[in-house]
């Protein structure tokens, strides 16, 4: 039987892509052609998931969906938070708008960093590749499979559940500007209050889980949407803007 995961946020039974065959019909040309430059990078307007079924990928299907459509990597949680904020305060063009609303209301979204914990210590790994699933978890290659490690003190902090930003923040506020790029008190208020307020979910299994995004808050889906990027090669054409 399929696995099928059930999100807090939607409260939908969604089911993983599974087949070749339903990856391959995933890798539509325009995924790939059509991109809006944000500092640099160039966003993929829509994330992709199966839509008819509400299938979402596993990180190993969803780095091959990048591959295979042209794209260089899933978005940082810096990235998408930069961007976030950016449309909660009416600073982008109306392409970018629409893909942070994208962002904001559709299904969780894979970024490129994952996340471990040990003890009292939260370890996130940027620019991840490689990343296997194996049933129960993620099995990590035995190199090269990062670029760097970041470390932080979770001590006090919930594990294995969501932290509201503001508990986070009293505790490690390092932890709050490194993902959503600003210090919590510089946030828009969208983010600090009301019942979609930003949170992170820390792990309490020891293995690396994949960071995905969804509205205001950090998680460690096993699934999820995928959504590329790539950089903005200076090429005057129509599908870079």
């Amino acid at each position: 039987m399929a696995e099928e995961q059930k999100t807090g946020l939607f409260g939908l039974k969604i089911r993983p892509v599974q087949t070749q065959e339903e990856l391959d019909a995933l890798l539509n040309p325009k995924h790939s052609l059509y991109g809006f430059n944000y500092k640099g990078m160039l966003f993929e307007p829509k994330n992709c998931i199966w839509k008819e079924n509400k299938k979402l990928f596993y990180y190993d299907w969803h780095e091959e969906r990048l591959k295979k459509s042209g794209l260089e990597r899933a978005p940082t949680p810096q990235e998408i938070s930069s961007l976030v904020i950016d449309c909660l305060e009416g600073k982008l063009s109306p392409d970018l708008d629409d893909i942070g609303k994208d962002i904001l209301n559709s299904y969780p979204e894979f970024t490129c960093h994952a996340m471990q914990t040990d003890g009292n210590y939260l370890h996130i790994y940027e620019f991840v590749t490689g990343l296997k699933w194996n049933r129960n978890s993620y099995d990590v290659p035995k190199s090269k499979w990062c670029q760097n490690k970041k470390s932080f003190d979770i001590k006090g902090l919930k594990i294995g559940k969501s932290n509201y930003l503001e508990d986070i923040n009293i505790k490690n506020p390092d932890l709050v500007e490194y993902l959503y790029t600003r210090k919590f008190e510089q946030l828009p208020k969208e983010m600090k209050e009301g019942n979609k307020k930003a949170r992170i979910y820390i792990t309490e299994n020891e293995g690396v889980w994949p960071i995905t995004h969804g509205e205001f808050w950090f998680d460690c889906f096993n699934i999820a949407a995928s959504r590329g990027v790539r950089k903005k090669t200076g090429l005057a054409n129509r599908a870079e803007k």
